[in-house]
């Protein structure tokens, strides 16, 4: 590892290649192999109409691919994969009871547990995977499009990546976060390209009721190239690095602790610490996965055109703006602009906030024209604003709701959700400080 870290360093040691190096530096284990190869079928093999039901701790258990009926509603496609659950259930449960596999199901079980356990399966072997039932839905066309959509934003990416000394192929992460959707939402709270939770983003970004930078490509980049950096020098070894992106660094801290090793493949097969659980677990070998399909996409896509990057006219705002009467004085519209800006808030473009001083504001190519300074100072002054738009807060009282509160402040529930980043509307506490305008 020292050779490979002092090479990044630009000291000169006598290494077989350079693809070597990133070898050593994103190892694969024989542990993960088959996890890894999971992915890669989830990625590439299987459509976003089908699924596959396997065993959810190792990976190169797939009991069936399920087809699934893109018209149904979730309910219809939860009940469909709890079916198929209950029946793989019962072949586990005869199998475990010692009934000799008789059936076609039944023998296709054995032999997959017996190249997958490489020994015969045990009766407790069945046993404990009927508790392990797990379906993944495929991820083949999501993919493909944010291969395309990456190419908007990896040259910048790997910029950024090479000024914190983080290894350039860890721009292939977003693949595995968000697929390079710049506006997508987790279930737990997280936004943006790179995924950031309020808490972790905080560290690096800004996030309040104007500005939300976790949704900002370039902010956004740079707050991931900090954390992987800092991962890495706590952690010491790169798939530990990016394990902790997902797990955080003090819980990788412990893992490696706890089984006395930094070996990533010992610690995703056995570690069986509190929240290490499966997405903890698979993020390293789904980012060696994505990472072979982007090296050689084209044998597995064909030839696709990537997306290039947008030029856009850059100014840094030396007042407050109003963002509404900007996108008319521009003749363009506020989705335009924002879609240019995505991470300014709902409030800026309900006009209940201005653009902030300071804010670095992207318009079409061209906007700005020869005389950028000429230009700004033709805005018109009713745009123009000393002061941020003051805002109208409430504080959350015991019993409290968000529908009573949106109807006592004659508002809407969307309009409290998108103003306060909440992630669930139905999670309020008392003491809460909600913005109302």
């Amino acid at each position: 590892m020292r050779a490979i870290f002092c090479a990044f360093f630009g000291v000169v040691f006598l290494l077989p290649s350079l693809n070597a190096a990133k070898a050593e530096i994103f190892v694969k284990p024989p542990a993960i192999e088959s996890m890894v190869d999971f992915w890669e079928s989830v990625y590439v093999g299987v459509s976003t109409d089908e699924g596959l039901l396997h065993d959810s701790d190792n990976l190169a258990l797939v009991y069936e691919t399920i087809e699934i009926d893109r018209d149904s509603s979730r309910s219809e496609r939860k009940a469909q994969i709890g079916q198929r659950k209950k029946y793989w259930r019962e072949v586990l449960l005869d199998l475990a009871a010692g009934t000799p596999p008789v059936g076609r199901p039944e023998k296709h079980i054995v032999e997959a547990f017996t190249k997958a356990l490489g020994r015969a399966p045990t009766t407790e072997d069945y046993r404990l995977a009927t508790q392990r039932l797990r379906f993944q839905q495929g991820q083949r066309e999501k993919f493909k499009a944010g291969l395309v959509r990456s190419g908007a934003y990896d040259a910048e990416i790997r910029q950024i990546l090479r000024i914190h000394r983080v290894p350039e192929e860890l721009a292939l992460l977003p693949h595995v976060e968000s697929s390079f959707l710049i506006h997508v939402y987790s279930k737990s709270g997280a936004a943006g390209m790179w995924q950031f939770i309020p808490a972790t983003g905080r560290r690096f970004l800004t996030i309040n009721h104007t500005i939300d930078e976790r949704l900002s490509p370039k902010a956004s980049t740079f707050a991931a190239a900090k954390l992987l950096r800092a991962n890495f020098e706590k952690l010491g070894s790169w798939p530990l690095a990016i394990t902790a992106y997902n797990h955080g660094a003090a819980g990788m801290s412990r893992a490696k602790q706890k089984m006395g090793t930094d070996d990533i493949g010992v610690i995703c097969l056995n570690y069986k610490g509190r929240n290490f659980g499966f997405a903890s677990r698979n993020f390293y070998g789904q980012f060696l996965a994505a990472r072979r399909v982007v090296l050689d996409y084209e044998a597995y896509f064909g030839p696709l055109k990537l997306a290039t990057p947008m030029e856009v006219d850059k100014w840094i705002l030396p007042y407050f703006v109003d963002a509404a009467g900007l996108s008319d004085y521009l003749n363009l519209s506020t989705q335009s602009l924002s879609s240019l800006n995505p991470s300014l808030a709902q409030s800026v473009w309900r006009a209940d906030r201005w653009i902030p001083k300071g804010y670095e504001l992207k318009l079409p190519a061209g906007t700005l024209k020869d005389d950028a300074q000429t230009w700004i100072a033709s805005v018109p002054m009713n745009l123009r604003h000393a002061k941020q738009r003051r805002s109208l807060y409430h504080t959350v009282t015991v019993g409290e709701t968000l529908t009573h509160i949106a109807r006592t402040y004659g508002t809407t529930i969307d309009s409290l959700v998108a103003l306060n980043g909440l992630a669930n509307p139905n999670q309020i506490f008392p003491g809460q400080k909600l913005e109302m305008k």
